[in-house]
């Protein structure tokens, strides 16, 4: 850099000086020189090639700061420069500044090996056939990755900046850390080339940067922070936390064993899964591959040790989880499929995200795996049974069959038309209860499986002698087939659910739990459906209702009793025409529009249009002329009955 620019150095114009004084620019003596040797080839008369050397020294004067110039001559020449004021800047370096930025010289060798003390622990790398490997503080594969990383960062390392070439004792250990450095790595480079040893101090202060020193040369000298940062690392950091890589369609089988729980195996067959061990059955693809995929392409979130003497902190002396991996064997293959063996146990008390314990059956290493693998694992054989029991086509629906503690009630459908026996009582039933009763079986579906398999204890759950049995027909679609039949059975109550039912279906060995909202469509009696309409009216012909009560009658505006519940309007109340715009009954005590106090005589107030006073007995306008149009003159007592809104009351007597 100080070459090209000497090289480059001109002036031109008025900062040539033919006649100057060296005394006025400060080159009598000059403030600075620069000699420098250069060599020439000259052709003598002959015709052949001549060397000579000569010397050319630049005398540095004055810096002129405010015109970003210095004044600069070549000895033995009178002219003096004016030049740019940057060369200063390189001249003024130390000559620290000049030496080389490498700080292991190493000629183009490759690391062999690395020794790394970081505080009271100590180990090591080597490299064998392009694949680095731990061997210290114990023997093991190492992450080939990272070890080349660090090791080719080490090669690469450069100096920032070279302190001093002869520092003071006192100012090694206080100020540089480096009298007794707490972190240090040795190189081994490869042939007869001796060891390297950095040692790395204290952090400058201010900057990211650490002192170092190579091991026997006194020359302190800066690193950078990220270099640093990878040599203070544990060895554990070091270990691969790809534990393996292999395609799902690798793996030809899964053990599963849980807890004390007995074992299950997940068995591939062509594109199907199946499951063997308590019980047998089919499993749906989605629900397998879904724990094949993750165990497939295993990786630790970290190593927590290389070996642990007791396993009891860990929970893996006695597993929650036991994997067993086999590998699909190739046709070819003389040897037995390979097979890998995963151990999972306690929960960390303190690490975040949540993780869980483990290790391999045939390694010390103990590392963490994440939570959401662990909840992918640990399922019993029940949780991997289909729990979409049936699919019916409801079109085809022509027949149910309801047999409990009440009697037998069939509801038959013919043309989209439902008619109800119960005993010799023949009725037609509520359609819309007969249709919730019918979609039931449009998806059935088990909110969980409790037993499956041969040795199902059926009066445990109930289901010896079932509470009630529903029984659909199928229309089928051959009309020369015979109907198709499905028979669901209620058992008895989930403990500590008792709204939840055991169940099972036709002959399937499995006992299965269904939900509230399932139990609720298929428990039913024929008193369930009866129609509960008793009257039905078109609300808008309706114009006044005269009700008889003892010694008088009145004549009020009638709402239809067809109202029902609604969000349309603060008193959730629908059924009425005009009700948006009708002013808020007393006690409505949660209305933006109103505040009450009743069963007293107060006044209620709502919006600016009008004033009202209640009274125990009646309410009253004040005047007719503020009365709202259309509106009677007063209210039955019984609305005091009201609590938030007219949803409640049974007996409305609002004007409408």
């Amino acid at each position: 850099e100080l070459l090209d620019k000497l090289a480059q150095v001109e002036a031109k114009g008025v900062d040539i000086i033919d006649q100057g004084a060296a005394k006025e620019y400060d080159l009598e003596p000059p403030a600075g020189t620069v000699a420098l040797t250069v060599e020439e080839e000259t052709k003598k008369a002959d015709g052949e090639k001549e060397k000579k050397t000569r010397i050319v020294k630049f005398e540095i004067g004055k810096h002129a700061g405010d015109q970003k110039k210095l004044y600069v001559k070549v000895e033995g020449w009178p002219r003096i420069n004016a030049v740019g004021d940057d060369l200063l800047k390189l001249v003024e370096r130390p000559a620290l500044a000049y030496r080389g930025r490498s700080v292991f010289d190493l000629a183009g060798k490759q690391i062999e090996q690395l020794e790394v003390q970081r505080g009271e622990e100590k180990y090591a790398l080597k490299q064998t056939d392009g694949k680095w490997q731990l061997t210290a503080p114990i023997a093991a594969d190492a992450d080939t990755e990272k070890a080349r990383r660090l090791a080719d960062d080490l090669k690469d390392l450069n100096v920032i900046e070279y302190v001093t070439d002869t520092p003071k004792d006192e100012d090694l250990d206080k100020l540089y850390g480096l009298a007794k450095p707490a972190l240090s790595v040795t190189l081994q480079p490869g042939g007869d080339a001796k060891p390297l040893t950095l040692q790395v101090g204290k952090q400058r202060e201010g900057k990211p940067e650490f002192f170092a020193r190579l091991a026997g040369v006194p020359r302190v000298f800066v690193i950078g922070k990220a270099v640093r940062d990878q040599l203070d690392q544990p060895s554990l950091a070091l270990r691969p936390t790809q534990l393996w890589q292999l395609s799902p369609g690798d793996i030809a089988a899964i053990k599963i064993k849980k807890g004390e729980e007995p074992e299950y195996t997940l068995q591939r067959e062509l594109a199907a899964w199946k499951l063997t061990g308590p019980f047998d059955a089919a499993v749906r693809k989605e629900e397998a591959e879904g724990i094949v995929a993750p165990l497939s392409r295993l990786k630790a979130e970290k190593y927590a040790a290389h070996s642990v003497k007791d396993l009891k902190d860990t929970g893996l002396d006695k597993p929650q989880l036991t994997v067993t991996l086999r590998e699909a064997a190739p046709e070819d293959a003389k040897d037995k499929a390979k097979e890998r063996v995963l151990l999972l146990g306690n929960k960390t008390a303190q690490q975040e995200p949540p993780a869980y314990y483990a290790k391999l059956a045939d390694s010390d290493a103990v590392f963490l795996l994440p939570e959401m693998l662990f909840d992918t694992v640990n399922r019993g054989a029940l949780d991997l049974l289909d729990r979409q029991l049936l699919s019916l086509d409801l079109k085809a629906l022509e027949q149910l069959r309801g047999v409990g503690p009440q009697g037998t009630v069939v509801l038959d459908r013919k043309d989209g038309v439902w008619q109800a026996t119960a005993g010799e009582l023949k009725f037609v039933p509520d359609r819309r209860k007969a249709d919730s009763i019918a979609g039931v079986w449009a998806l059935l579906r088990a909110d969980k499986f409790a037993a499956y398999g041969p040795k199902v204890e059926w009066a445990k759950y109930g289901l010896d002698k079932p509470a009630f049995t529903v029984t659909v027909k199928l229309k089928p679609a051959d009309p020369k087939d015979k109907p198709v039949e499905h028979t669901l059975a209620l058992g008895g109550p989930v403990e500590g659910k008792a709204q939840e039912r055991y169940a099972k279906l036709d002959d399937r060995p499995g006992v299965f739990v269904l939900d509230r909202a399932y139990v609720e469509d298929l428990n039913w009696t024929h008193l369930d459906l009866v129609d509960r309409t008793l009257l039905e009216l078109d609300g808008k012909a309706v114009t006044a209702l005269r009700p008889a009560t003892a010694g008088r009658s009145s004549s009020r505006k009638h709402i239809p009793p067809t109202a029902r519940r609604s969000t349309s309007c603060c008193s959730r109340w629908a059924g009425c025409g005009r009700h948006a715009s009708l002013p808020t009954p007393p006690r409505m005590s949660k209305c933006s529009a109103w505040t009450t106090r009743p069963r007293s005589s107060r006044s209620v107030r709502g919006t600016a249009r009008a004033r009202r006073t209640w009274s125990s007995r009646s309410a009253r306008w004040p005047t007719r002329d503020r009365r709202p149009p259309g509106t009677a003159s007063r209210w039955s007592r019984a609305a005091t009955r009201w609590v938030c809104c007219p949803a409640r009351w049974s007996g409305c007597w609002w004007p409408s």
